[in-house]
């Protein structure tokens, strides 16, 4: 389809936190947020998503509509729209309620791949739209609203579609109470559904009667590589947490600054996850050693009973 051509950001639009951290799947550009399919750009009462293969484009605005870039119009009022991507990203809009004239407008962005995301906060607000980095807890920020309508890009990202209905695009002019279910998940860091080693092994662990000692053995390792991943953050976390903390009592910008809050949440996130992780260690070596000593009875009984 071809692409509409798309109002350009105004210059005076309100940016923050432009050398925010980058995550591996979810990135941000002053207000151009990147996954790797998409570019996402958030101004005032706007949002522009376009497919970077082939310059494709679908535009929300105003009160709010959504128009794609080969012409099709729909609006939308009350409840959240949420877009799942070709690339795995899940966008979700969130509409103020309505003014005293009935109308809504946009609130927030929520743009999600994996554990990593962004939100956009006050998008229809006289600042324009506050970037917050949920790097590492998309599922906690994918949780704090529903869904709502969901449809679905196609190859261009100006085709959109509802439910199993990809050979025709979406018909109804107004998407409120069209539901639907998002096939783009999220996950925290922290989540044992951001390892699909772990998954695939917890799997065959469930549903296999023989080589579940050889399993857990993988299964410890693998846990233990992770371990030693996440020691490794929570000591560069605590080197950060540190450091500002030293430039604080200096006569820096002090322990209460943002960005000595944004350490501390990190390290708090990072010392949970290894609990959970050294949780996990402690329960598989107590089953590789029950089932090692049942293992080693059972032979013995056997060349007991052999005996007799």
């Amino acid at each position: 389809m071809s692409s509409m051509n798309v109002q350009a950001p105004s210059a005076d639009s309100k940016v923050q936190n432009c050398n925010a951290p980058k995550g591996d799947k979810v990135r941000r550009d002053g207000n151009k947020i990147q996954t790797p399919r998409y570019e996402i750009t958030v101004t005032k009462d706007e949002i522009i998503i376009r497919d970077k293969t082939n310059d494709t484009t679908s535009r929300i605005w105003g009160d709010p509509h959504l128009w794609t870039g080969d012409g099709n119009k729909y609006d939308f009022h009350e409840d959240n729209l949420t877009i799942d991507l070709k690339d795995g990203t899940k966008l979700t809009v969130v509409p103020t309620a309505k003014d005293e004239n009935g109308a809504a407008w946009i609130d927030e962005l929520h743009v999600m791949n994996g554990s990593d995301a962004y939100k956009a906060a006050g998008v229809h607000s006289k600042e324009g739209p506050q970037f917050t980095d949920f790097e590492g807890r998309a599922r906690e920020l994918d949780e704090s609203e529903v869904d709502g309508s969901v449809i679905e890009a196609g190859d261009e990202v100006d085709d959109l579609f509802h439910g199993n209905d990809q050979g025709k695009e979406i018909s109804q002019k107004v998407l409120d109470g069209l539901g639907g279910t998002s096939k783009n998940k999220t996950f925290n860091d922290y989540d044992s559904e951001g390892d699909s080693e772990l998954q695939d092994l917890l799997q065959q662990l469930k549903n296999s009667k023989g080589n579940i000692l050889a399993l857990l053995m993988t299964l410890e390792s693998i846990i233990e590589r992770r371990i030693y991943l996440k020691g490794l953050e929570v000591g560069a976390l605590e080197d950060s947490r540190d450091k500002t903390q030293s430039a604080a009592s200096n006569g820096g910008s002090g322990a209460n600054a943002p960005e000595s809050q944004d350490v501390n949440r990190k390290l708090r996130d990072s010392m949970f996850g290894l609990q959970q992780l050294n949780q996990s260690k402690k329960q598989i070596g107590e089953l590789i050693s029950n089932i090692s000593k049942t293992d080693h009875e059972s032979k013995m009984n056997f060349a007991r009973n052999s005996k007799a």
